[in-house]
């Protein structure tokens, strides 16, 4: 009776130590799940949003916030999209003109230039004071890769635009107009659009000189090519000359100093007056005579913007020191 006993007590504490042992491999099961095999929700300042190719590109997680944070401002790399001009999509030359660009993004503020009926290409006056240029402004705040922020420009156009970032050189712009001029009326944007770079591929007819294109390395531009050439096909012929990035989308515009239909001979980057700063010495004229040529000098502030020495240029085109790159810095050499 003794040993039948102890035989019935052994087998119950058998049984009580296995179910312990199957209710510990459940509990690990379930802490697999959890923390190796995240559901398909994720949450950005407290809203669960699905993860999907609509969501702001090479985002990371943030502290959940109704204000940005310092690592919420400095996850994204924006330098990607600022300088470029932004136009829409599927745009062409006879397609809506609409666009903008992004001069800074920093503590949580963004600013840059907005158009309703030009593409707003950075040149000398696009970084004038918005009451002394032809282009709009754009400004906001920025969290997360989405800004959020207000535009006008010069035709009395103005709105509210919200930018979210993506990858693969896209931006969607959802743009909402509070007051329209009477040009603009046909031609603004109202809804959301996805905007890609202004590219050189986009100017019809564009013929490169070609010793007259090169990458350099230029200060505060960083790595950048310099793009030379003449529009062919129309009634006149443009001389255009760019600052663009390896991919060829258009940083800075020269052209509104450079007379149409004029040959690039010699174009140089260097520092010519000796401020640290590569400026630029393009010579240029008509077909191939080089007696009646003209050098023109951009120098280059400390913002990266180019202007035109006027003084400078005409010195050197009235002394006759303008025929060769070598001939313009020996007669600045003196100067500086």
């Amino acid at each position: 009776m003794k040993k039948t006993l102890l035989t019935t007590i052994s087998i119950i504490c058998i049984i009580a130590f296995n179910v312990g042992l199957t209710g510990c491999a459940s509990i690990k099961d379930k802490s697999d799940i959890s923390e190796n095999h995240p559901t398909t929700m994720s949450k950005t300042n407290g809203t669960s949003i699905p993860n999907s190719s609509t969501a702001p590109a090479t985002v990371m997680p943030t502290q959940t916030s109704s204000s940005p944070s310092v690592n919420s401002i400095d996850a994204i790399d924006y330098s990607q999209y600022i300088k470029k001009v932004w136009v829409i999509k599927n745009w062409t030359n006879e397609a809506n003109n609409s666009s903008f660009s992004i001069s800074k993004i920093e503590n949580g503020k963004i600013e840059g230039k907005f158009s309703t009926l030009v593409i707003s290409v950075p040149d000398y006056y696009y970084y004038l004071p918005d009451h002394l240029g032809y282009l709009g402004s754009l400004t906001g705040t920025i969290n997360n890769g989405i800004a959020e922020g207000k535009f006008n420009d010069k035709n009395g156009d103005k709105g509210n635009i919200k930018l979210v970032f993506k990858s693969n050189d896209e931006i969607e712009a959802t743009i909402n107009y509070t007051e329209k001029s009477q040009n603009s009326k046909e031609k603004s944007l109202d809804g959301t659009f996805l905007f890609r770079p202004y590219n050189l591929k986009d100017i019809d007819g564009f013929n490169p000189f070609k010793d007259q294109c090169f990458s350099v390395d230029l200060n505060s531009w960083g790595n950048v090519k310099f793009a030379s050439g003449k529009i062919m096909g129309g009634s006149h012929i443009p001389t255009v000359a760019y600052l663009t990035n390896k991919e060829d989308d258009i940083l800075y515009d020269f052209t509104w100093a450079i007379p149409n239909n004029v040959d690039f001979y010699a174009v140089s980057l260097q520092d010519v007056n000796k401020d640290g700063l590569k400026d630029i010495i393009i010579i240029y004229g008509v077909d191939d005579d080089i007696s009646s040529s003209t050098a023109k000098i951009f120098t280059q502030n400390t913002d990266g913007v180019f202007d035109v020495d006027g003084d400078m240029t005409q010195e050197i085109n009235d002394s006759g020191n303008n025929k060769d790159i070598k001939t313009v810095l020996d007669y600045l050499s003196k100067k500086f």
